[in-house]
């Protein structure tokens, strides 16, 4: 059957683009296999590993602000180390972040990857991937509002922008406790209203660092949104710098 096939594929192409990384926020393929149900692949396991939608929906309530950016970042640092790779997650959405309890705080893995590619500007010494034309058949349907708009012109994108859109779309549903669609046409409906996802229309007393990193990581211009990761890096770095500055501290000329 085409679907089995496709599905059959996929594995193999996750399987493939999971070798060599090394990443506490990668979740690591252990074996590719293939069964009487078809091809499949074994993942590390952790039991108390929890889909981040599923946990946000459960927890958003528990969750201080200094939670929500330690799970943006290490999803952030986990997609540069794959980037730096020259390996572009494509589909990148809550539905494809396990989150555990970890300490006082909580780890993150990203996982999911059946759609991922080289990039397209790679000229690293890696086997090439097809790029599947497949995507929205590969992903689970309450993702489909946190993948990058340009999928619909173009199935086989694959540069480093569809990722941060996928971040700011995490982003958004960290800090508003909700999805920003509620399906894809919802998704491209938001974005042309404002011009990106603008966390200020749905949530009050939102820091403004934290509504142009979300909005500056979303826009639906490729061109007017962050190029890399490292961008939204660098924005999460002075987002953190302002929140944890003392009220009182001074500063003189």
């Amino acid at each position: 059957a085409p679907d089995r096939q496709m599905h059959a594929r996929a594995a193999k192409r996750e399987f493939v683009s999971l070798q060599g990384m090394q990443h506490p926020g990668v979740l690591r393929a252990l074996e590719f296999h293939e069964g009487e149900q078809g091809p499949g692949l074994v993942f590390e396991y952790d039991p108390k590993d929890t889909r981040l939608d599923l946990f946000l929906r459960d927890n958003n309530d528990k969750l201080a602000l200094e939670d929500r950016l330690s799970i943006l970042r290490q999803i952030a640092e986990a997609m540069r180390h794959a980037h730096d790779r020259r390996l572009v997650h494509r589909a990148l959405s809550p539905q494809s972040i396990l989150i555990r309890p970890a300490g006082n705080g909580y780890r993150i893995s990203v996982y999911n990857w059946q759609a991922a590619a080289r990039s397209s500007t790679s000229t690293a010494p890696h086997k090439s991937l097809t790029v599947t034309r497949h995507l929205e058949a590969l992903v689970d349907p309450t993702a489909l509002p946190y993948i990058a708009p340009e999928t619909q012109d173009d199935p086989t994108e694959r540069a480093e922008h569809l990722d941060v859109f996928g971040l700011g779309g995490i982003a958004w549903l960290l800090f508003a406790g909700r999805p920003p669609a509620s399906d894809r046409p919802g998704l491209l409906d938001r974005l042309k209203r404002d011009d990106g996802l603008l966390l200020s229309s749905a949530v009050d007393n939102i820091a403004p660092a934290i509504d142009e990193l979300v909005r500056g990581s979303t826009r639906p211009k490729v061109h007017e949104r962050f190029q890399t990761v490292g961008q939204f890096l660098q924005q999460l770095d002075e987002i953190e710098e302002e929140l944890t500055r003392p009220d009182d501290e001074v500063h003189e000329d």
